[in-house]
């Protein structure tokens, strides 16, 4: 096995070589061979990925993409360094694989295959997250972008999602609320209405976390307007986690947030969900005083449907 692993490197270093030639010029040759020096270069680099020698293959397959991108065949040359991104993936050098990415999403996208940038910028947007969350939303808002522009809105809203979880985690409240909102809009294309309850009860959730209960009663109510939300588990669950909220009372705030509904949502809005707390950290009710009960924000749907109260659109 290792000698055959070393005659496939010693192929790849003649293959790097042909290449060499091909972008040489002279006095009979004033042209390099950008084709021919690809096409050696990708046989280099499939050598050495055979041969298990990663950084080589790496450099073989970038070396490809550049001659390739030089001679204006710019799909071609995302391939190759995307190729180049999964090598550097192997090697764990998790922000030179994002780059590469990035940059096959470059040339996908001047060649019209936007889909495909947006599948690029997505993968680098996922290797950026542990090492630098901020390029990371980044590339999944870009991802989205370029997703949506193609009309690949599932695809889209993969992206939008993966960046909304980085805005929870890093507590980026007011970018998270508008890009939830697009969300629901996304969605809605889809007619996915259950995936639109959720992102509702997370909007709903966003509010109270930035303390604007207002904000969350208002659009709990403008939620009543999407199909099927009035009747779904978010929104009776929405309404405990407002009434725990307005009337202070931390163990129905703690039995709420605590409930698994907000698990299937995602990891972050779980997590979110139970760092909530309320006015004055949720004390208990005074037991003398007693507390303020709002009135019922389903029984507030229910009338509405029933009486075609239009609700606020929600954009």
């Amino acid at each position: 096995m290792a000698s055959r692993s070393s005659g496939k490197v010693q192929e790849g270093v003649k293959h790097l070589a042909a290449g060499d030639k091909c972008l040489q010029t002279g006095f009979f040759k004033w042209k390099p061979d950008f084709e021919g020096a690809a096409q050696s270069y990708k046989d280099a680099a499939n050598c050495f990925k055979v041969a298990r020698a990663h950084e080589e293959a790496k450099s073989a397959f970038v070396k490809a993409a550049k001659a390739l991108e030089s001679s204006g065949s710019d799909f071609h040359a995302a391939k190759y360094f995307e190729q180049a991104a999964m090598m550097a993936k192997e090697l764990k050098q998790g922000e030179e694989a994002a780059r590469f990415f990035q940059q096959a999403g470059i040339l996908f996208r001047e060649n019209g295959s936007v889909d495909t940038a947006g599948i690029m910028l997505d993968r680098a947007g996922k290797i950026l997250e542990p090492l630098d969350g901020s390029k990371a939303l980044e590339m999944y808002l870009s991802a989205a972008d370029l997703s949506e522009d193609a009309d690949k809105l599932r695809q889209a809203t993969e992206s939008l999602a993966k960046a909304i979880q980085l805005m929870v985690k890093y507590r980026k409240f007011d970018d998270c609320i508008k890009a939830m909102q697009h969300q629901l809009i996304l969605n809605d294309k889809l007619s996915n209405y259950q995936f639109m309850h959720k992102i509702s009860l997370s909007i709903i959730l966003v509010h109270l976390c930035r303390d604007d209960y207002v904000a969350g009663e208002r659009y709990f109510r403008d939620a009543c307007a999407i199909d099927g939300f009035g009747e779904s588990d978010a929104a009776a669950l929405a309404e405990e986690l407002l009434q725990a909220y307005d009337s202070g009372d931390s163990e129905a705030m703690e039995k709420t947030t605590s409930d698994q509904y907000f698990s299937f949502i995602s990891t972050e809005i779980a997590r979110l969900a139970r760092a909530l707390k309320g006015p004055q950290d949720l004390a208990p009710p005074d037991p003398v005083l007693g507390q303020h009960q709002p009135s019922s924000l389903a029984a507030y749907s229910r009338q509405a449907k029933s009486a075609g109260d239009p609700a606020r659109p929600i954009a």
